[in-house]
C-alpha cells in the first residue's frame, strides 16, 4: 500500500498545481499527431487523440519499434517502443506488421519543442 500513496502524491501534486498545464499538453499532442498523420508508413492509432498520449504503428520497413525510438531518440524526441500489437488490422488483413510506439506530451523544461 506504501507505493499507492507514492502515487497519489504525484497525483495530488498533479490536481493542485498543474491543471492549468494539461490544455498546453494537450496541445502539444495534437500536434504532434498531425505530424503522425502525415509520415508515410506510419499509422497514428487510435486516430483521434484525447489526452497527451499519442500512440502511432510504424511499417516494417521502418525496423523495428525499438530502432524508430532510437532514431528519433538521436533527433531529441523521446519515445517509447512497445509491443507488436497481435489485433493490428493490418495483421489480421496479412498487409504486412506494424510495430508500436508511444510518446506523452508533458511539463519538462528539456522537452524538444514541437514547434519551429
Amino acid at each position: 500500500m506504501r507505493q499507492a500513496g507514492v502515487i497519489a502524491a504525484g497525483a495530488l501534486y498533479a490536481l493542485e498545481n498543474n491543471v492549468e498545464r494539461l490544455a498546453e499538453d494537450h496541445a502539444n499532442a495534437q500536434l504532434l499527431a498531425t505530424t503522425i498523420r502525415n509520415l508515410p508508413d506510419v499509422e497514428l492509432r487510435p486516430e483521434q487523440v484525447d489526452t497527451n498520449i499519442v500512440v502511432f504503428h510504424v511499417a516494417p520497413v521502418l525496423g523495428t519499434s525499438a530502432e524508430v525510438a532510437a532514431r528519433l531518440r538521436d533527433r531529441g524526441l523521446l519515445v517509447a517502443a512497445l509491443a507488436r500489437p497481435w489485433w493490428s488490422p493490418r495483421l489480421l488483413l496479412g498487409a504486412g506488421s506494424f510495430w508500436r510506439c508511444g510518446a506523452s506530451t508533458f511539463a519538462d523544461p528539456s522537452a524538444v519543442p514541437l514547434r519551429g
